[in-house]
């Protein structure tokens, strides 16, 4: 489906798969990670916006990072969307699961 809007926009697409990431942190929206999403070839499997990651639980994140359709192969954390306590709580938890956290 990315593929065919990328070709009604674009006239072009990117030939490949999208890599599966899910963001953390910043506003509801995450204007952030949408630039990222449209730079990138990258597709979001989840998006936790701040609010929610003092309620998140390590079962919740797993959740999160292992259904989707796509494998998750990092959890991309918005450096100026989450304070010092959230990001290293989600860097933890992706430690835990075994995938690479980033700031970004």
């Amino acid at each position: 489906m990315a593929n065919a809007v990328a070709e009604a926009l674009f006239g072009e697409t990117r030939g490949t798969e999208p890599e599966t990431v899910a963001f953390f942190g910043g506003g509801h929206y995450q204007r952030e990670a949408t630039g990222i999403i449209l730079a990138e070839n990258v597709a979001a499997g989840h998006m936790a916006p701040k609010y929610a990651i003092d309620a998140l639980d390590f079962g919740m994140f797993r959740q999160a990072v292992e259904k989707n359709v796509g494998k998750v192969s990092r959890v991309l954390i918005l450096k100026d969307g989450a304070n010092a306590a959230q990001k290293e709580k989600i860097a933890a938890f992706a430690a835990e699961l075994g995938v690479r956290a980033e700031l970004v």
